[in-house]
Order: C-alpha cells, then structure tokens, then sequence
C-alpha cells in the first residue's frame, strides 16, 4: 500500500543520504589520515637521523668509512628507510645502503630526509651529509591500513544513525500515521465517530493533524447534514413542482434543439392529442409538424427566441383532424446550452400553451362580421373596400386585368312593399347565392354594398375577356329567374349592371366603383335588365 512505500522510502532516503555524507566523510578522513601517516613516517626517519647524527659526523670527520657503512647499514633495517647514504662535502657518494636493494630517484615521489654532518669539534665546520629515501611502498601501505580503518568507522557509524533515525522515525511518525489512515477508514462519514489524540502526541505536528482531521470530520457532518436537508427541501419543491405540472390549466411541454419532444404534461397531451410520455424518439421527432397546422410558424417562434434569448407567443392553430379547429396560445423559451454541458439535451425549448379556441372562435366572427354581411353573407362594404383594394395592387403588381361589376335590382323595392322586410330579406339571400354561383369563388369578389345594391369584381379580366361576358350574362339571367318565397308566393327581381376597367376606367377603388355605378345608372334610365360598359 502507499503507506509501505512511504517508509521505505523514507528508508530508502535516510541511507542513500547517510551513505552520500559517510562516504563523503570516509573520504575526508581517509586522505586526512594517510596523509598524516605519511607525515608521521617522515617524522621517524627524521628521528632516525638525529640518533645516528652524532655517531655519523664522527666518521665524517675521521673519514672512517667503515663507521659510516655501520651507521647506514643499521638504518637501512628500518622498514620505513628505502635508501641511506653519506655524502662528502663535494657532493660525492661515501657510504651507500639499500633496503631490499630498493631502487630510489630523486624525482619519483619519494620523501628524503637529510642531515649535515657538523666537525665534533667545531660546529661551524661541516663534513658531510647523510640522507635517506623513505620506502614508499611500505609507508603507502601503513596509511592506507590506517586511513582505511578510520574510514570505514565513520561509514558503519554513520549506517547506525541512520538506521536508529529511521526506527525512531517509524514509531514517531510512520506507524502513528498507518494507525491514523486505518482509523480513519473505519470511520463511517456523519456518524460523529472521532480520532483519538495520543498522550504522547497532544501538543506536537501528529496531534496537530489529527485534530485537523477530527476538525475536517465535524465539518464534513455538518456539510452532510445540511446536504440531507437540502435534499428534502429539494424533494419537497420537485413534488410540488411536479403537482403544479401535472395539474396545470396550461399546456407545458419542453423540446430538445432538435425539436424533439422530451416531455409534457398532462394538459399539453389533452390539447395537442398527442398520448403519453411513451411515444418513440421517432414520432416525438415529429411533434411539431404533427402538433401545429402551421409548424413553420412555430419554427420562427424558436429562432427568434433563439436568436433574441427571449420569450417569443403567438396563437397557433392545432391540427384538429375532422374536428373542429382548436386554437392555442403559444409561449416558446430557447435555453441557450451550458458551456460544461455538451450535448443535444444542455439545450431545451419551453414551451407553454392555453386554450383560446372559445375565445379565437370570438375574434374570427367579430371579425367576419366586420367586413361580411350578416343578411347575405356576402362582403359588406368595409369588406368591399379592403378586398377591392388587395385586387388591385396584385393587378398592378402582377400588370393583370381587374373588372369592377355594380349591381341593382329592378323590381326589389315593389316586393318589400308588397309582402315585407321578411320577404325582402328572402329575396337579398337567394339573390346573394345566385351572384356567388357565377363567381369563382377562391379570385372573385361578392359583395353587398346598400340595401339592393351588389359590387362583383373579377380578377385576370378585361372589357374584351370571354370571363367577363359569361359573368355578366350568367347574373343577369340567373338572378331574373323566379325566386320562391317562405309563403309560398313567387316573385321576380330584374338587374341592372355597369362595368367598369382597370386600368382603363380607373386606378383606384373608388374610381372604379364611381364609374361602374355611372354606367349602371345609365343602364336604368336606358330600360334597365341590361348592363353596359363605362365611358371613358
């Protein structure tokens, strides 16, 4: 475990570094003591000069070159001494020994040592010089025997240290730390469990981190606690959120980027008919084309939603089937995705929807009423005006012809009189079906502008087109024919027309209308039951 290999290496450290500074010291005390044992040898073959000084200077003097062969011989016996000789005042060899037949020069590194030969009797006077050569070999060897021995006593010493720094270091702090880690893998989080602090530690590091530890347990109970709270909270609000989703009076239902449904509640399936959360990947992928009867309209919603980051509404019609339309109030929210949340899901579209069929229902007949009339069903004036106007810039946009039709019944104002308003009505509702059986009814205009009075206008036509001549024709046999009223009786409407041409005749509405009527009012003062064309 990693434990382990923290004391070893802790081993490892203490004798790669106890080694480093032994070895270092060993070194130190190696060149230290051969070196001194070499300056110790020099010194004995120093004393060994001065012993024989005395007897050596008589034979110098005496010139008794016997005495003086006696004097080296005996101290070439010494094992440090390599070579000896006597020289004479001029430099010349007197007396030469060898130790072992040492061979010494004066330049290989040996250490000489020398003394002059002073007269017995007059100190200032000398007569000779003896030398020896020191035998390096065996003084090299003596401290390197020396050296080694001290070397190798600080290597072993500094061994020991560090083996008894790291038994010390192992019970002081290696094995209290493998005893807390273990304590603490014992120790179940929140549980109010604690370290214990040994006597012997309380007031040094070990303590200190274990009270740390003891610190950082209180720290991460309270952290927990608080997380078990917050997760109620937490579980609390979601269950309330998720009875407020369920039981909402809106529609709520949330989209990928995709436009994949992910999920909605239970008045969103009620509205749209869509079923349950169970549907496939690949039919929730077509909620909204399945969903909206425009679901191009919704796609702007969410692009600009997207693009603007936010709200976009609109009321969109649902796809009803056979049934009847259904209308909903639409909110769309794009979430922008989260830059640490990748994915086609860090992204949601919102989307909210109310019921407002009763209430769209309401606009479109407030608003059919507006421009319709509620006798005939036919345009009114209003309706006239702003449909006329619609025809005529496709006209002059698309450069086509626009006929302008004015019709008035002959014969209406009689049969009022005669047999009331409610045969009157009658007779305005059957005419009114008879003009829209001549029209086309997806480009033509139909519409009641006065009491009897009727406005046709024809898309794609001119004063010479065939359309125009049947139109005309077909109004005005087919509105004289009899019309059969509630009570029974029959009665007959005769109809006048004028006619009138853009661009010809005019290029606004209300010059066309102006000119139509014109030519219908000549119509009637011609005879009437006829149409004609516009002047000018």
């Amino acid at each position: 475990m990693h434990l382990k290999r923290l004391q070893d290496g802790l081993l490892i450290a203490l004798l790669v570094v106890a080694g480093l500074l032994a070895s270092g010291g060993a070194l130190l005390a190696y060149l230290g003591a051969f070196n001194r044992a070499l300056t110790q040898g020099e010194e004995t073959l120093t004393g060994l000069l001065v012993a024989v000084e005395r007897t050596a200077s008589i034979g110098a003097y005496a010139d008794d070159a016997i005495l003086l062969q006696e004097v080296v011989d005996g101290l070439s016996l010494n094992p440090l001494a390599g070579f000896v000789e006597v020289r004479r005042v001029n430099g010349s060899p007197w007396v030469v020994a060898r130790n072992n037949k040492t061979t010494v020069a004066q330049d290989d590194g040996s250490i000489w040592v020398e003394r002059q030969l002073k007269s017995p009797f007059d100190a200032a006077e000398i007569t000779g010089l003896i030398r020896i050569a020191a035998n390096m070999a065996v003084l090299r060897s003596a401290a390197r025997a020396d050296a080694s021995v001290l070397a190798w006593a600080m290597l072993s010493q500094a061994l020991l240290v560090a083996m008894l720094l790291y038994v010390v270091a192992t019970r002081l702090v290696s094995r209290p730390i493998v005893e807390l880690a273990a304590f603490l893998r014992a120790i179940v989080p929140g549980t109010g469990q604690r370290l214990h602090v040994p006597a012997f530690h309380q007031h040094d590091e070990l303590g200190a981190l274990i009270s740390s530890a003891n610190a950082l347990l209180i720290s991460q109970e309270q952290t927990l606690q608080r997380e078990r709270d917050l997760r109620a909270q937490i579980a609390q609000l979601g269950a309330e959120y998720e009875a407020i989703f369920s039981t909402s009076s809106a529609g709520i239902f949330v989209m990928t980027q995709q436009m994949q449904l992910v999920h909605c509640n239970p008045r969103a399936r009620f509205l749209t008919g869509w079923g349950d959360d169970s549907a496939g990947t690949q039919r929730s992928a077509r909620f909204v084309d399945t969903t909206f009867a425009q679901p191009d309209l919704f796609h702007g919603m969410v692009s600009r939603a997207t693009l603007h980051g936010g709200t976009e509404s609109a009321d969109l019609e649902l796809r009803g089937g056979s049934g009847p339309t259904k209308w909903v109030h639409c909110l769309v929210t794009a979430r922008a995705p989260a830059p640490d949340q990748p994915g086609e899901r860090s992204g949601a579209i919102e989307g909210v929807i109310y019921d407002i069929t009763e209430r769209k229902q309401a606009e479109l007949e407030a608003s059919h009423r507006s421009v319709h009339d509620p006798l005939t069903g036919l345009r009114n004036r209003r309706g006239c005006d702003v449909t006329l106007a619609q025809m005529l810039e496709s006209a002059r946009t698309q450069a086509s012809g626009l006929c302008v039709i004015h019709l008035d019944l002959d014969g209406f104002k009689a049969i009022n009189d005669a047999y009331g308003h409610a045969a009157g009505d009658e007779v305005l509702v059957e005419v009114a079906r008879r003009i829209r059986k001549q029209v086309r009814r997806g480009s033509d205009l139909s519409a009641r502008v006065g009491g009897d009075e009727f406005i046709v206008a024809l898309r794609d036509a001119d004063e010479g087109s065939q359309h125009l001549c049947d139109t005309a024709l077909g109004l005005l046999h087919g509105i004289s024919e009899p019309i059969r009223l509630g009570n029974g009786e029959s009665v007959q409407v005769g109809l006048s027309m004028g006619i009138a041409c853009f661009p010809r005749h005019g290029e606004l509405a209300s010059a066309l209308i102006h000119n139509a009527d014109m030519a219908m009012y000549e119509v009637k003062r011609s005879g009437k039951k006829a149409f004609a064309m516009a002047y000018r």
